[in-house]
């Protein structure tokens, strides 16, 4: 009996443990299948989800290179029309009548040019943004950025993502163009600068090239104006989804202008001393009937010219009698010594005299360095009135005086009035050469031409005595 109780305890043991087993082994393999879908669940949403940040990332990324292939365009573009603005090419800008000859910059002055940080200011706000001889070709410049950054705009693909502008029109255009004069408009009303120049200060100028600032992250303050900038859109040719982002960001651009233009104001300033150093001479300089007696001056500089007057009347028809000046001052032939138009020839010459002479002894003329140069150095100054001279070693393309005559006297018995000419002021032009292509944007050579100008107070004038000339009775006022 006993050995019968063993032996079916046993056979139920090993029943036991075999039913177990399955339990377990059952178990286990649900919980592989259930880990197997978890596994597979998993892998197919992770891949989904990396399949979304590589998407989004591509997306976001080809938008990346279309909008730096836009601000290259729109950085060269600047550069261009800047070099275009700011200088000319051979021959227009140094031939007379040439279709560059006005294009010039009146930046220096007897008044600025010992003071570098007002040349800084000079071609910010005067030449660029808020002179309005000047603005409306800065204008001009801004609308060709705009236009061509839009119109050169590069539509294309990477990949399957295709990249193209939403808007193209001129609606668009006028939108890039407002933003850009809205951001400098603001930044002119704060006095925020412009200009970063490049190794070229008050007393050292190697290189005078320049960045060139525009805060377009001030857009930040006008986001119903950049909203309306035309975006950049990409699309996805698969899945169908797109990014849009702006032509440009809301962020301050610094745009590199490679053109030795302070180089040129630098050089400039050396002459400008050197008028300011023969100012006094301008300023007295006097033709005409100027001096208390009735004898008119035949040098300028002569307040007590002597000898006899026995000549027709000025302002005659037969008035045309001349006096011959002296041969040392530069192109002075003749001059009438009255009359209302009063001897302006003589005095355009003498103000050219005295400029010439102060440069050439100042030694300031010639500056030729790594392909920049004064380029009226080597010809000399022009002539500009019928008979004048070449004057070699006078660094300046013109220079033109801006005489005004004044009533001095008038002739006994008759109405005719007699007249003394002062220069009100002069303007001298000098241009420099630059050969150097490290620091041109297109083409072989540029041209800067720069103003330097003088103002001297004007005489009151009044008539202060009668003369006679002996022919009195024949004076008949025009």
């Amino acid at each position: 009996m006993k050995k019968f109780i063993r032996k079916r305890r046993t056979l139920f043991d090993q029943k036991g443990f075999n039913l177990f087993s399955s339990i377990v082994a059952a178990v286990l393999v649900m919980a592989s299948v259930i880990l197997v879908n978890t596994l597979i669940s998993t892998e197919e949403k992770t891949n989904s989800q990396v399949y979304t940040m590589i998407n989004s990332f591509e997306l976001s990324d080809a938008a990346s290179l279309a909008r730096a292939d836009a601000l290259q365009s729109f950085n060269y573009n600047f550069r261009e029309k800047m070099e275009d603005f700011l200088s000319c090419q051979c021959p227009a800008c140094v031939c007379s009548g040439g279709q560059d000859e006005a294009k010039y910059f009146p930046i220096l002055n007897m008044n600025n040019y010992d003071d570098w940080d007002s040349m800084e200011t000079a071609f910010e706000h005067v030449v660029l943004l808020t002179d309005a001889n000047t603005r409306a070709n800065f204008e001009t410049t801004i609308k060709y950025v705009a236009d061509k950054t839009i119109d050169q705009f590069d539509n294309r693909s990477y990949g399957r993502y295709n990249v193209y502008l939403s808007d193209t029109s001129e609606t668009a255009k006028n939108a890039l163009r407002e933003g850009m004069t809205r951001v400098l408009d603001d930044a002119v009303l704060d006095n925020k600068k412009f200009i970063e120049v490049v190794d070229c200060d008050g007393s050292n100028c190697p290189l005078g090239t320049f960045y060139f600032n525009i805060p377009l992250n001030r857009l930040e303050d006008y986001p119903e104006l950049y909203e309306k900038l035309p975006r950049i859109v990409v699309r996805d040719t698969i899945s169908e989804e797109e990014m849009k982002v702006a032509i440009l960001p809301k962020s301050n651009l610094r745009i590199y202008i490679p053109l030795r233009f302070f180089k040129a104001i630098f050089e400039a300033r050396k002459q400008a001393e050197a008028i300011a150093s023969a100012e006094n001479d301008l300023e007295e300089a006097r033709l005409g009937f100027c001096d208390g007696g009735c004898i008119p001056r035949t040098d300028p500089m002569d307040s007590a010219p002597s000898g006899n007057w026995n000549k027709e009347c000025p302002g005659q028809a037969t008035a045309v009698t001349q006096d011959l000046l002296g041969t040392n001052l530069v192109g002075i032939k003749l001059y009438y010594p009255g009359g209302s138009q009063g001897p302006a020839n003589g005095l355009q010459a003498v103000a050219r005299s005295i400029i010439c002479d102060a440069t050439i002894s100042a030694g300031v003329g010639n500056v030729a360095e790594n392909g920049f140069g004064n380029y009226n150095y080597q010809v000399g100054l022009k002539p500009r009135l019928g008979g004048d001279v070449v004057v070699p070693g006078c660094p300046y393309q013109d220079i033109i005086a801006t005489p005004k005559s004044y009533e001095t006297k008038q002739i006994e018995g008759s109405p005719t009035k007699l007249y003394c000419m002062q220069i009100l002021g002069t303007q001298a032009y000098v241009i420099y050469e630059e050969v150097n292509s490290l620091y041109l944007v297109s083409g072989e050579k540029n041209f800067y031409k720069i103003q330097i100008s003088t103002t001297h107070p004007e005489d009151s004038g009044g008539v202060n005595g009668t003369c006679s000339n002996g022919l009195a009775n024949t004076c008949v006022a025009k």
